[in-house]
């Protein structure tokens, strides 16, 4: 079985939902996608075109950096050449196909010593912010508790635990004021 969908139910899907949500009166402040679905080639060109339809004009990064960087790509999982060419795709996709929409320089991705070591996020979190160039940057993250009949399959789990009480822990705000991070929302861009 081969999965197809054409570019045109797409973009109607990326409409009906965009749609639903100003039915309810919402105003969004940027369009994203899950597990960015967005910046894949069969959904870029069509979710641009939907959301300049509906007049939103700010999204999350095609890009995604870290700091310090370490090589072409690093942000990128995989080979060498994996990681060159995912990472030139998605800058010409913030350059080109989505050029005239706002969104951050870049998503944050954490450094590859820090990969597959969750004890080591806070550190990882951290070490990436006192390492970020001047610019706008969109952090990455999934804080959640643990909830019966959802965690134990969740994969990312004990990460959101971990993620909740970094981002909720006292120290984090003077981590911020020392770094200089000023923490805004998509309506600043």
């Amino acid at each position: 079985m081969c999965w197809q969908v054409a570019p045109n139910e797409i973009e109607a899907e990326f409409c009906a939902q965009i749609d639903r949500m100003l039915s309810y009166g919402l105003t969004p402040s940027h369009a994203d996608s899950h597990h960015r679905f967005h910046i894949y080639p069969a959904a870029a060109l069509v979710f641009g075109r939907a959301i300049r339809s509906r007049g939103i004009f700010r999204i999350r990064s095609a890009k995604k950096k870290t700091w310090p960087e370490v090589g072409l790509g690093a942000a990128h999982a995989g080979s060498f050449y994996r990681r060159v060419t995912v990472n030139a795709y998605n800058h010409v996709l913030q350059r080109a196909l989505f050029r005239g929409l706002k969104a951050p320089d870049a998503g944050v991705a954490l450094h590859p010593r820090f990969r597959g070591k969750l004890s080591e996020l806070p550190k990882a979190w951290c070490f990436a912010f006192e390492n970020m160039p001047p610019g706008t940057y969109e952090i990455w993250c999934h804080p959640g508790f643990r909830e019966k009949g959802f965690s134990e399959t969740d994969p990312l789990c004990a990460q959101r635990e971990v993620e909740l009480a970094m981002l909720t822990d006292s120290r984090l705000p003077e981590t911020m004021k020392v770094t200089g991070i000023q923490l805004v929302n998509f309506k600043a861009l």
